[in-house]
């Protein structure tokens, strides 16, 4: 099935030398295909909630803001967990499928070092999106739910947690450009 030594080799440009080599070739294909959109989905959900929800809801009225906030936010946010979690699952297989189990080409190609550094500044996103933005866009959430059942204002402290939750978004967003324009420049473009 091609020669995968060859630095130049691409799975979408691989001639089969035989029917044994489709099934591999099919799984790479659905791994890569799966990767991809994963990852679509994870900047395409920061991209959304940076650019388009998070202006609109200051321009809102303060209860279809935290109402929005209430039952909406939840949602989005385990759609970005199950993003950047498939994303890694989808990921991590294609790497490992793609030299057979052998990942020493990571270390030992051009190609290889991009997509480790791709890689490495993906986790540090994924740290950022679990450890600090889902959180912080989680205690908005809670607090506006908290405010609509009560009838009070929301609490001081959602206007630190939606400023955190927006930076975070922001920032994620900015580092995985970064990790698209490294696996686009790798030659890694499934």
């Amino acid at each position: 099935m091609g020669n995968k030594d060859d630095e130049s080799f691409h799975p979408l440009n691989m001639e089969l030398d035989t029917a044994a080599e489709l099934p591999s070739a099919v799984l790479l294909t659905v791994l890569g295909y799966g990767h991809v959109l994963s990852a679509v989905m994870w900047l395409g959900a920061g991209l959304l909630t940076g650019f388009v929800i998070g202006p609109s809801l200051r321009k809102m009225s303060p209860p279809a803001s935290l109402e929005f906030n209430a039952k909406v936010l939840p949602r989005i946010t385990s759609f970005v967990r199950m993003a950047v979690a498939s994303t890694f699952v989808f990921g991590i297989l294609l790497l490992y499928f793609f030299q057979d189990g052998d990942m020493s080409w990571l270390m030992n190609s051009t190609q290889g070092y991009v997509i480790s550094a791709g890689v490495l500044l993906a986790v540090v996103t994924a740290v950022l999106a679990f450890g600090f933005t889902i959180p912080a866009f989680a205690k908005v959430s809670k607090l506006s739910a908290e405010a609509l059942q009560s009838g009070k204002p929301p609490a001081p402290e959602m206007m630190g947690a939606g400023r955190r939750a927006a930076t975070g978004s922001m920032v994620g967003v900015f580092l995985l450009l970064i990790v698209l324009a490294m696996m686009v420049i790798s030659g890694f473009a499934f």
